[in-house]
């Protein structure tokens, strides 16, 4: 019997939503307005570039981006406006997932928060009155296992987001923007 461990996953999917925003409102009804995932291949420890979905997302609720969320995520208004809504833009992400043969059972989502998936994901799927997908269920908080990590040291680490902290931590340069991975 080998004590290597096996990992029953193939796959990470990188997961990031974008949301409407008001300064200092906390109160503020998000919507999403878009969706990134990368993937990450296991097996062979790549980011798959050849497969990414990235798409822009229409709010309905709160249709014009306030200025904050414009500087904050670099995402314009005439962008949105010409976006699908949320229920088009989900259909085309469960399209993407069968096209390149994700099996529910072989990955997981990784967000950078449990914000993600428990506060933003439900409550998108309240707003178009849709039960909260399974696929959804299988997901892992990027930053608790950061803040396990650095433990004592996290909350001193400079950064304006939790992946500035986390590419200050392992001295790994930080790419792109806090927000909005485009």
């Amino acid at each position: 019997m080998s004590s290597e461990y096996r990992c029953t996953l193939e796959d990470l999917l990188i997961i990031d939503f974008e949301t409407t925003c008001e300064e200092n409102v906390f109160d503020h009804p998000v919507e999403i307005i878009q969706i990134g995932v990368v993937v990450l291949n296991i097996k062979d420890k790549v980011i798959r570039e050849d497969i990414v979905f990235d798409k822009l997302v229409k709010p309905v609720v709160n249709p014009i981006l306030s200025q904050h969320c414009i500087e904050l995520t670099g995402i314009q208004q005439d962008s949105v406006d010409k976006a699908d809504t949320f229920s088009v833009v989900y259909q085309h992400f469960l399209a993407w997932l069968k096209e390149h043969k994700f099996d529910e059972r072989k990955f997981a989502f990784v967000c950078d928060g449990r914000q993600d998936m428990w506060r933003l994901a439900q409550y998108q799927f309240l707003l178009i009155k849709e039960n909260f997908p399974a696929i959804f269920r299988q997901w892992i908080n990027m930053n608790k296992i950061f803040q396990d990590v650095a433990k004592e040291k996290y909350l001193s680490i400079a950064g304006r987001s939790n992946l500035q902290k986390m590419s200050n931590f392992f001295e790994i340069e930080f790419e792109g923007h806090a927000h909005n991975h485009t």
